[in-house]
């Protein structure tokens, strides 16, 4: 069974130094953070008592008020050093979780991938897929190394965002577009034109493309994506009934809908609220390490199976 074989390489990787080590990191960031609470929550009173001592004490001369504004300042500044601080603890954890166990646990669960956490995906290549038009971009947590006969592939976590109009309070939000995992692999063949499945408009320089909808059993796909091309055999011999139940698969098992464009030599494939294991996860025992990760590693090897399929299809 898969989570077997999950399970034998998590405890390859779990050895007792190791455990230690995480739990070390655990521990000391939990009982800092926790101290840090305390001293916040007594500055937030602090606080509270000088304004009411302003409201109150009127008997005040101005030079005391002066002070009182002062010493709220300062909690203020104090507080913000906190909450710097109690990041920064969490930073360290996830640097020992992810050098310790994901990048040794990738390696050994996806035929000897790397996995670099400090690494991203540039803006330019998430914006050549041609379908989002964004002000924000975060890229965290790299992946690469070659799938289906040496298919050289790329992929991160992103959070994309966009300004958009609050109408209600004349604002403009900044609001996520696409907040999941974007894959980019590089194929053998380059189309004379370009596949996007969607179920948004392509950016204007292809929307005057004839567009074709491809219904995916609506009623348990959600509702139907658009597929844009200008070559429908290409279409029907790459979006075979393989591809297509891989995709259903994957939004009956995650809910979600993913996003594919093939395009110069490219395939960029989309997964909303779909994540490699670059997120931080405190983890309270052995067991609870093993769900989370395996929930993780069971999903990407969704994203992988879609992946492949479509690379099978490209190839005959």
């Amino acid at each position: 069974m898969e989570s077997e074989r999950f399970k034998s390489i998590l405890d390859q990787v779990l050895n007792e130094s190791t455990i230690e080590e995480i739990e070390q990191a655990r521990m000391e960031m939990k009982a800092r953070m926790r101290n840090s609470t305390f001293i916040a929550v007594a500055i937030v009173l602090a606080i509270f008592i000088m304004i009411a001592l302003i409201e109150l004490c009127t008997i005040f001369p101005k030079k005391g008020l002066e002070y009182i504004a002062g010493a709220i300042l300062v909690g203020i500044v104090i507080l913000a050093v906190i909450t710097c601080k109690k990041k920064e603890k969490r930073d360290s954890y996830n640097e020992v979780l992810q050098d310790k166990i994901i990048k040794p646990l990738v390696k050994l669960a996806y035929n000897n991938y790397t996995y670099t956490p400090e690494d991203g995906i540039n803006s330019s290549e998430f914006s050549e897929t041609g379908i989002y038009v964004y002000n924000s971009y975060n890229s965290s947590g790299l992946t690469y190394g070659s799938i289906s006969r040496d298919y050289q592939f790329r992929m991160t976590n992103l959070e994309v965002d966009r300004f958009v109009d609050n109408f209600s309070t004349d604002t403009w939000d900044l609001t996520p577009i696409f907040h999941g995992l974007f894959m980019k692999i590089k194929v053998k063949k380059v189309f004379p034109n370009n596949i996007y499945l969607t179920d948004k408009r392509v950016l204007k320089k292809e929307e005057n493309m004839p567009l074709r909808s491809l219904q995916l059993d609506e009623e348990q796909f959600g509702k139907k994506y658009i597929l844009y091309s200008q070559d429908i055999n290409l279409v029907e011999n790459i979006f075979s009934d393989k591809v297509i139940q891989e995709l259903l698969r994957y939004y009956h098992i995650t809910k979600q809908k993913c996003e594919i464009v093939i395009k110069e030599g490219y395939i960029y494939l989309m997964f909303p609220n779909t994540y490699t294991f670059g997120n931080i996860i405190i983890y309270e025992n052995r067991e609870q390490m093993y769900q989370e990760l395996y929930k993780q590693y069971a999903i990407l090897k969704l994203v992988f199976d879609i992946a492949n399929v479509i690379l099978e299809e490209i190839e005959k």
